[in-house]
């Protein structure tokens, strides 16, 4: 799969639908399930703060529409590429 030219929203999506696929459930029904990192809802994703500031937290895909400035770092978005890298891996067989 080339993912080179994806954004962070599409990466997102198809993570989901990977994970949709693989449960044999809809990307809906996936989304109301709890994250399958932090365990959380999909509204409220995990986060640290220290002194106002996140310092830490969930950036899995399952949290894409409630986005904020730590899931939108660079560095989460490498996180969730990797992540997309490797389903499309395993379901390549």
């Amino acid at each position: 799969m080339n993912t080179s030219k994806m954004n962070a929203r599409t990466v997102s999506g198809r993570i989901n639908a990977f994970r949709a696929y693989a449960r044999k459930v809809s990307a809906k029904t996936l989304l109301a399930s709890p994250c399958p990192c932090c365990t959380r809802a999909a509204a409220a994703p995990y986060r640290r703060e220290l002194d106002g500031a996140t310092v830490e937290g969930c950036v899995d895909a399952h949290h894409d529409a409630h986005r904020d400035a730590w899931h939108d770092r660079p560095q989460a978005a490498a996180i969730r590429l990797t992540e997309l890298n490797h389903l499309a891996t395993l379901m390549a067989g």
